[in-house]
């Protein structure tokens, strides 16, 4: 079993038992208005997050619903904050259990934030590496090779640590800065088109739409 999140941005992962899986499905519950977990085809593993104590990241794939990219929730205290793509799960964390924002976790959360808080055509991806398993298959192109670069902290301000990044969002890369506040917060102050009309798109579907009948 492999990590579907990069091991290089949110660490090695535990990988759930059977009977740990079987626990988190019966958590889970009904999501999306119809769809459940089914434990005997479904892998979670789960992540720390040095910003935040005691709470983990809980990712599950379900094979017999390969229309939802993962499920993805925050668990503190025994209680599920589930990721869907919009960003009052954070935010709600966060004013419970404020986040420890530093030199050394900023940009962690930066890339925690840019791949759970999606847009309208899907995550504000950071472009780091072409080993990430969130990438697309067959990556060709050079000119989306070279701008593959890390992010970077360039400093602090008085509104919290200011950050660049590529970002990969739908069939675009920009060149984009950050700021991530204190208080969990992340604004995207200016970005710059690096390429377009790619051939290629970052896809995470973290919700379903109801079933129709």
């Amino acid at each position: 079993m492999k990590s579907p999140l990069s091991t290089r941005v949110f660490g090695e992962p535990r990988f759930l038992n059977q009977s740990q899986i079987s626990r988190f499905c019966r958590k889970v519950g009904k999501f999306d208005k119809r769809y459940r977990l089914n434990a005997s085809t479904t892998e979670v593993t789960d992540y720390g997050l040095p910003w935040w104590k005691d709470v983990r990241l809980y990712v599950a794939r379900d094979s017999c619903i390969p229309e939802l990219s993962f499920f993805a929730a925050l668990i503190y205290q025994d209680r599920l904050f589930r990721l869907d793509g919009t960003s009052p799960p954070i935010h709600n964390l966060n004013k419970e259990l404020p986040p420890q924002i530093t030199s050394d976790t900023a940009l962690d959360y930066l890339r925690f934030f840019c791949l759970f808080v999606n847009g309208e055509e899907g995550p504000f991806y950071v472009f780091e590496s072409m080993e990430d398993p969130l990438l697309p298959d067959g990556i060709e192109d050079e000119a989306i090779k070279k701008l593959v670069r890390p992010a970077e902290l360039i400093t602090e301000s008085a509104e919290g640590y200011v950050c660049e990044a590529a970002v990969w969002y739908s069939n675009a890369i920009f060149f984009a800065h950050f700021v991530v506040q204190l208080d969990g917060r992340v604004e995207m102050k200016e970005d710059e088109p690096l390429l377009a009309d790619l051939p290629h798109k970052i896809k995470l579907n973290l919700k379903l739409a109801p079933k129709t009948s």
